[in-house]
């Protein structure tokens, strides 16, 4: 057995896509070049090292207290498919969460509404 074959857990990886999801207003950091990795490329990233499990965990940089760009590849399935995965994310104190029993909205919705 090669390490290939080993089953493999990313405990820590973001998605950064700000073409879909643009960064919040008054940022103090924009992720860009190489720091950026849309849902499509952690895909390919999971596949070709044959992770099964991963952990996303909301960039606040960039997206603050906006987890969109998490919560969509999530919900469709795209970020992890073939892969298990959860996320972890933070709301400004006052803002409402409404998804399913397990954390993850049945459609991408904006924190910040």
């Amino acid at each position: 057995m090669t390490i290939f074959d080993e089953p493999k857990i990313d405990c820590h990886n973001h998605v950064i896509d700000p073409l879909h999801f643009p960064y919040i207003e008054n940022t103090r950091y924009r992720p860009s070049g190489q720091e950026i990795g849309t849902a499509l490329q952690f895909r390919a990233v999971m596949r070709a090292y044959g992770v099964k499990y991963a952990l996303v965990v909301q960039p606040t940089s960039g997206y603050g207290t906006d987890n969109r760009c998490m919560l969509d590849a999530l919900a469709r399935g795209g970020l992890l498919a073939g892969t298990k995965g959860a996320g972890i994310f933070s709301t400004a104190p006052q803002t409402p969460f409404s998804g399913s029993r397990r954390g993850i909205p049945h459609e991408p919705t904006d924190a910040r509404a």
